[in-house]
């Protein structure tokens, strides 16, 4: 059995026809200086060959010719990358729970166990749809799951009565699509949709406009359709939401059918130990594992998965975020743990997995953790090779490979290629002086005076997890925004 990973002559973007020889079941650290070509070999390498050969061979890839970049690459085993640019990218509607599969989990324990008030008992026996959000049956049929509708502040829409009819919600009844309808509707009422201004018309005119006239035209009123626009199956969520939003007669409120839920009636009236699927997707993980474990008997496989996975959420630090926090919301640090989480959840082995600066956004006192969640990995039987700077992470490291010696054209050689202590050595390595002391960072003496008539000032900050905060902020000089991750 190949115990090595051996890459020959990998000379993609500036590498410089370089072997290396990593071994496997380890963690393998990739250091050096920014733009050394670290990421060339890691990611535009190892992982898209292993990639390439996983898709080719399992029928899925059809274009698979193209002009090599290395001469080898042996002990390749199916790979997995962990890397910033590709996993913030998500779906807006994407939320912890659905990214870690939690929630379909918690759908099926309301389904198999979840309790019904009497009033909302229908008789249909539950199934794990009823308490999805972006099912038919779970999501609420008028915010269709979102939990928030937009509303149109009718009034503020008629009140300039100097504006034409055809300028009445910034415009939107020109639309190409639409204007001969509504011009239509316009002429079989005696008005010029083109140049009659409101003020000109009688208030009975001004109702037919705002609430159509029962169908008999194709017009069926500015209310209704300017609703269906902005809250409909096919909403239109670009540029008329942009007019009327930016034109401040557009706001977005707190659904009044699910009072903010996103869940169809007979979901948010269904509960487990006393609390709906709601509730407890919007605890932190922490508490939310914490409330499971009370009821984790050893009876209910299900749970126990649950609280299994749960577990490892709040191992990796993710304890202060809750199921309904949406990806896109997630710093690079969170995402990244979160998709770590999700492998250490399936247990894979024999996996080569490699990682984008995992520490990244971390706080010192985390970053222990995260190793030894890394460790699992390894120690599970996978393969790690992570992209890091951070001193830690290296002493923590069983292979060290140093690319250099600058940036550009004038890196992609391999300056080192072993363990960490002999790396300390090494002569030839910008890295290796500043792990070993020898070279040490310049500290600053004198700061730039702080001007205290100019300041940024934000006044009860509350989104996410912040807590109605207000800060100063000095402007003209560099300001640090500390705290541990997620803080």
């Amino acid at each position: 059995m190949n115990n090595r990973i051996e890459i020959k002559n990998a000379r993609i973007h500036n590498l410089k026809g370089i072997d290396v020889s990593i071994p496997k079941n380890k963690l393998t650290v990739i250091t050096g200086v920014s733009g050394s070509e670290k990421s060339s070999l890691a990611f535009d390498t190892l992982y898209e060959e292993g990639k390439r050969r996983y898709l080719t061979f399992s029928g899925t890839q059809f274009m698979v010719d193209s002009v090599p970049t290395f001469d080898s690459i042996t002990g390749l085993s199916p790979t997995v990358a962990v890397e910033q640019r590709i996993i913030r990218q998500s779906n807006p509607r994407s939320t912890v729970g659905t990214k870690i599969k939690i929630s379909a989990m918690l759908a099926a324990l309301f389904a198999n166990y979840g309790k019904r008030s009497p009033e909302y008992d229908d008789g249909q026996i539950l199934d794990i749809s009823m308490f999805q959000k972006n099912s038919p049956k779970g999501m609420c049929v008028k915010c269709l799951g979102k939990g928030i509708v937009k509303w149109i502040d009718i009034e503020k829409i008629f009140l300039d009565k100097n504006q034409k009819v055809c300028e009445i919600a910034c415009g939107l009844g020109k639309r190409r699509a639409v204007s001969g309808t509504i011009e239509q509707f316009c002429n079989s009422h005696d008005i010029n949709f083109w140049e009659d201004r409101l003020g000109d018309l009688s208030e009975e005119q001004i109702d037919l406009l705002k609430y159509g006239d029962g169908g008999a035209t194709e017009f069926y009123g500015y209310v209704p359709w300017i609703n269906m626009l902005i809250n409909g199956p096919s909403a239109v969520s670009g540029r008329p939401a942009f007019l009327l939003r930016n034109a401040g007669m557009l706001e977005e409120r707190k659904c009044p059918k699910c009072n903010g839920t996103g869940l169809s009636e007979q979901a948010a009236h269904t509960t487990f130990q006393g609390k709906t699927i709601y509730e407890l997707e919007n605890m932190y993980i922490s508490d939310l594992l914490d409330f499971l474990k009370q009821y984790d008997d050893g009876k209910k496989p299900l749970l126990k998965e649950i609280v299994t996975k749960l577990s490892c959420m709040n191992d990796v630090g993710l304890q202060h975020l809750s199921l309904s926090r949406t990806v896109p919301s997630l710093s690079g640090g969170e995402i990244q743990r979160l998709f770590l989480a999700s492998y250490l959840i399936a247990e894979m082995d024999s996996i080569i997995f490699v990682f984008d600066e995992p520490t990244i956004g971390l706080h010192e006192i985390e970053k222990e953790n995260l190793i030894r969640i890394i460790r699992k990995l390894v120690d599970g039987g996978n393969t790690v090779v992570a992209v890091e700077h951070d001193e830690n992470f290296m002493r923590e490291a069983d292979y060290i490979i140093d690319m250099g010696p600058d940036a550009g054209v004038n890196g992609g050689y391999k300056i080192y290629e072993g363990g960490y202590e002999e790396f300390l050595q090494c002569m030839n390595s910008k890295t290796a002086p500043y792990l070993s002391k020898e070279i040490g960072f310049k500290i600053k003496n004198e700061y730039r005076k702080i001007d205290n008539d100019k300041m940024l000032t934000i006044s009860g900050a509350n989104l996410h997890n912040l807590r109605n905060v207000t800060a100063e902020i000095p402007l003209g000089v560099m300001v640090g925004v500390a705290g541990v991750s997620g803080s």
